[in-house]
């Protein structure tokens, strides 16, 4: 499928931030939400968070940096507030209608800890209106600077292989490669922009993923449809993505990233429900992203705490997916957005 390419001219307002925020750092929010309403013009909140006192923060958070942003236009922050866990993909889901019913062109998806730096998204937009000289562009991304770099596992592995692939591809001229700009085959949630006319043709996040895969399955889907991922390394955020532990292994300094135990259900689970999907059709990519996810979640098991309880999650997430079960609403609650 070849889909028709559509240039609109853009400029920042026609941009709508999307955040999923799920017990969020108070001081850390309201920096991220400052920045996505200096670069995008205008933001929708949707909130997970199950504890009263989160709930009440996000929400008169929200209230104030709206009242703030009223000598510029009015609704400019909207809240939608699911007092409970609902997932990652049913949040975004809930923000793109919304975003449609604002009239919003581009949606950009932002976590709750990913500030923007400036200039992101209107160098977003500039390759939005003239990259590739009619490339089908499915969404633009910009460069995630982590704060730290994971290092435990295959992940590291599989993300030098993927650059050695792609730099082949780039060049024999399969890839797209242009100045700051390049194609990538899939995207990281935080930080990408979708324009609204792909979305209504493609379709919205597939609600059965939790939390987990969501990006990769969607960055297939958009290429499914004919459509190219880009990058620009120019247009960055800074992305913390949860806490961090250090240790040392042989005397060499390791990354991981810490979550809750219940969150190693999710990853594995969301995991396999992606890659039975996706198998037969990108069975390369499926398989070196399936090994990287579910080694970087058990090997990193050992060096983290309740490591039973960790241990015991990825086995009931490989039985649930065997017999199509899923946790209990009740038993999501508890799991973090990041």
């Amino acid at each position: 499928m070849n889909p028709k390419v559509v240039r609109e001219p853009s400029v920042p307002g026609e941009v709508c931030a999307l955040i999923v925020t799920y017990h969020p750092d108070s001081t850390e929010l309201k920096a991220v939400l400052r920045q996505a309403l200096h670069e995008t013009g205008r933001v929708i909140v949707v909130d997970n968070s199950t504890e009263p006192l989160a709930q009440r923060t996000v929400t008169a958070m929200t209230a104030e940096l709206g009242a703030l942003s009223s000598t510029t236009g009015a609704g400019r922050v909207h809240l939608i507030a699911n007092q409970r866990n609902e997932g990652l993909s049913l949040a975004y889901n809930q923000g793109l209608r919304q975003a449609k019913q604002m009239g919003a062109r581009f949606v950009l998806l932002l976590d709750q800890d990913s500030v923007l730096e400036d200039g992101a998204i209107a160098s977003l937009l500039r390759h939005w209106n003239g990259a590739g000289s009619g490339l089908p562009i499915g969404a633009l991304s910009c460069n995630n600077l982590e704060e730290v770099v994971v290092n435990v596992g295959l992940e590291p592995i599989h993300l030098r292989l993927r650059n050695l692939r792609n730099q082949k591809e780039y060049l024999r001229g399969k890839m797209f490669r242009e100045g700051h700009l390049r194609e990538v085959k899939t995207f990281t949630n935080s930080g990408t922009l979708l324009p609204m006319a792909v979305v209504d043709k493609v379709g919205p996040f597939d609600e059965a993923l939790f939390l987990d895969a969501i990006d990769y399955d969607y960055s297939l889907r958009l290429r499914s449809h004919g459509y190219r991922l880009l990058l620009d390394d120019r247009a960055t955020l800074r992305h913390r993505q949860g806490k961090y532990l250090q240790h040392k292994i042989l005397g060499r300094p390791v990354n991981l990233r810490t979550y809750s135990p219940l969150r190693s259900y999710w990853i594995e689970r969301d995991t396999l429900q992606f890659a039975s999907k996706w198998f037969s059709r990108y069975p390369g990519e499926v398989t070196n992203i399936l090994a990287a996810q579910i080694s970087g979640t058990v090997g990193a098991i050992p060096l983290l705490d309740r490591k039973r309880e960790r241990f015991q999650n990825v086995l009931r997430a490989f039985s649930d997916f065997g017999h199509h079960r899923r946790l209990s609403s009740t038993e999501r609650v508890e799991t973090p957005v990041a």
